[in-house]
């Protein structure tokens, strides 16, 4: 295959990966199509996905996996650096397997740990054959390792399934990336409506100007954890200047003393805004 083929062939296979895995935001779901669409592309048995685990960024876990790797799914994990799992999220570098025989001289050697092939492997039976692994990287930052295992037809994984592996792993990473910043998005925006609501809830029907202002400055430090909070508003006789009408903590001194002229400082800056 000529070089300008085997790039277009890359090119359309991207093209049907980046199809299937982007705008996917469900976590779980885009898991599952990555597997499917990667198993498909390269003619594999088994797919497996470890990401780095959000209460400890030291290790990975299995999150998703296909065949075998479907019994280790939340339960295989490494610390990074910890065989070679570990070692492609250490070193962002690929690892390919070719055959049972080198898989026994990387154990040997200490490389591969095995640590669940009895959890993979029924019967105590080894079923695999070969094995390509790449890191799933968005410029220097690992968020895991991707693999694909027993290369179907044929005795291993080629040149070109690598060339091929690394490029749609870059496509797979924007898409795992994507649907955490949408996550957190989501959870941020539902912590701003249950503040929202707490707040309201604390002041809606208070028309009593001091009563109210102390319902705020309670429901603001309970809310955000603060020990102090503070009020500023236009004053009557004057609307070019802001003053302390209320404040907790150490602000309490300032209260009806402390004013700004609108743009003057950071408070006066805000309140120009």
């Amino acid at each position: 295959m000529s070089t300008e083929n085997s790039n277009q062939d890359i090119t359309a296979v991207l093209a049907q990966v980046a199809s299937a895995v982007v705008g996917q935001f469900e976590m779980q779901k885009l898991l599952e199509q990555i597997i499917e669409t990667t198993m498909k592309t390269l003619d594999a048995e088994v797919c497996s996905i470890f990401l780095r685990k959000e209460d400890d960024p030291n290790k990975i876990v299995c999150v998703a996996g296909s065949g075998f790797a479907r019994k280790i799914v939340n339960k295989a994990e490494y610390r990074i650096g910890e065989g070679l799992t570990g070692w492609v999220a250490a070193t962002g570098k690929y690892v390919v397997i070719h055959s049972k025989e080198q898989l026994e001289r990387e154990k040997q050697e200490g490389r591969w740990l095995g640590k669940f092939d009895n959890q993979q492997f029924q019967g105590g039976t080894n079923e695999f054959r070969n094995l390509l692994t790449v890191p799933l990287k968005i410029k220097e930052k690992i968020l895991g390792v991707i693999k694909v295992e027993n290369k179907i037809g044929e005795s291993s994984f080629s040149d070109t399934d690598l060339r091929i592996f690394e490029t749609i792993a870059n496509v797979i990473a924007l898409a795992i990336e994507n649907a955490r910043l949408q996550k957190e998005s989501e959870t941020q925006s539902k912590k701003i409506a249950e503040t929202l609501a707490i707040v309201a809830n604390a002041v809606v029907g208070q028309f009593e100007r001091e009563k109210l202002l102390k319902q705020i400055l309670d429901a603001t430090m309970q809310t955000l954890n603060a020990d102090v909070c503070s009020i500023f508003l236009r004053k009557d006789d004057d609307p070019s200047k802001i003053i302390c009408v209320a404040g907790s903590g150490f602000a309490e001194d300032i209260v009806g003393k402390a004013e700004y002229l609108i743009g003057e400082g950071f408070t006066g800056s805000v309140a120009k805004l």
